[in-house]
């Protein structure tokens, strides 16, 4: 009947019409041959690979170009023009050129501190983007290490309660023929059967939380 349910509550989660077949190809052994390996592969954090991080970095890199941009606007500038003139008619004396090739400087002087106050904004909001990538730095960095220590720390349980699993096996085997022999009671029976259960469903558990805890790793390290 629990079996029944379990099918039951992943046609729910997978959308299958109630009923519908389902075959599993994988068991529980491969699943955490999986665990294993993912353990063994984990990569080291690289927060440069991280959206968020890259995001407050382009923010920042914006910002900085906004200061220099601003900075610009104190430097002269100089703009360069040629015009070519050929008349269809004209007198037999003709003092004007048929090319002219001139430049004109424009020197900032005065702007009534509109410059300096945009330059002055423009130092603030890198300032702001500053703060807040070295912020992002620190939180992700925490995030990670707490997301490291909670899968190394369910990989452990899970080795754990995987002898605890086999544990619970012999001993459930041993109980079972003890009752055949007429030596234990079928309460005690029952007892040793529930205890082996737990110990399966208990490392089932894990197993999840473990598989979960690494698409947590991937998913920060932007490594889908």
């Amino acid at each position: 009947r629990q079996v029944e349910m379990g099918y039951n509550l992943l046609r729910l989660q997978i959308g299958l019409e109630s009923g519908e077949p389902i075959v599993l190809k994988s068991n529980i052994d491969s699943i955490a041959q999986k665990c294993v390996l993912l353990h063994s592969i984990v990569s080291p954090f690289d927060i440069n690979n991280n959206m968020d991080f890259k995001l407050v970095s382009l923010q920042g890199d914006m910002a900085k170009k906004q200061v220099l941009l601003k900075r610009a606007s104190y430097l002269p500038s100089i703009v360069a023009f040629y015009s070519y003139t050929e008349k269809l008619q004209k007198p037999a004396f003709d003092m004007s050129p048929k090319q002219v090739l001139g430049f004109t400087l424009t020197v900032p002087i005065f702007s009534s501190g509109q410059r300096q106050s945009q330059l002055n904004q423009a130092k603030i909001d890198y300032s702001i983007s500053q703060n807040s990538k070295d912020l992002v730095f620190q939180q992700l960095t925490l995030q990670e290490r707490q997301l490291r220590f909670t899968f190394n720390n369910l990989y452990e349980q899970l080795s754990t309660q995987k002898a605890n699993v086999e544990i619970a096996k012999e001993v459930l085997d041993k109980m079972n023929l003890k009752y055949q022999q007429g030596v234990v009671s079928s309460l005690e029976l029952t007892s040793a059967n529930s205890e082996y259960l737990n110990a399966e469903t208990t490392y089932t558990s894990l197993m999840l939380q473990l598989l979960n805890a690494e698409l947590s790793l991937r998913k920060i390290n932007s490594n889908l």
